[in-house]
């Protein structure tokens, strides 16, 4: 059991992205820009390129050049930090509305197929170990606890 259990991630991870492409087949958009636009809509305050690729695990400069096309699609704004010039802040435009909707709406419709055979209480409960796992995920990252 515990064998398939990073197995089961990835399946997870495939399934989603697979859903995810239908958004970006819509907007004519690659999946890592569907994630940066998606990411700053819901952490608006983790506006920076960098925050964006510590959390989203995309590398920097992939990241650099979809952030340049959405700049120039009008999808996103750059802004310089007032407190320090070389920090540029990343504004979603109005423009990136309708493929935030859509991706809301595609998180939802995920959400209700995954959790639709579960009881309140079995959803409770997964919830509950996932925090857990998730808890021990971030105390291996920030103590950096696994040594090769």
């Amino acid at each position: 059991m515990r064998d398939g259990f990073l197995d089961k991630i990835e399946d997870f991870e495939k399934f989603y992205d697979a859903v995810c492409d239908l958004v970006c087949k819509k907007h004519g958009i690659t999946q890592t820009a569907f994630q940066i636009l998606f990411f700053l809509s819901r952490f608006p305050e983790n506006n920076t390129a960098k925050e964006i690729c510590n959390v989203r695990c995309i590398k920097s400069s992939i990241a650099s050049m979809t952030i340049d096309k959405l700049v120039k699609k009008e999808y996103l704004m750059r802004k310089s930090d007032p407190d320090d010039r070389r920090i540029q802040r990343l504004e979603l435009m109005p423009k990136a509305n309708d493929i935030i909707q859509d991706g809301i709406s595609l998180r939802d419709q995920v959400m209700d197929i995954l959790f639709k055979e579960l009881t309140k209480e079995e959803y409770d409960l997964f919830f509950l170990v996932l925090d857990k796992i998730h808890d021990s995920v971030q105390k291996i990252v920030g103590e950096q606890l696994i040594k090769i």
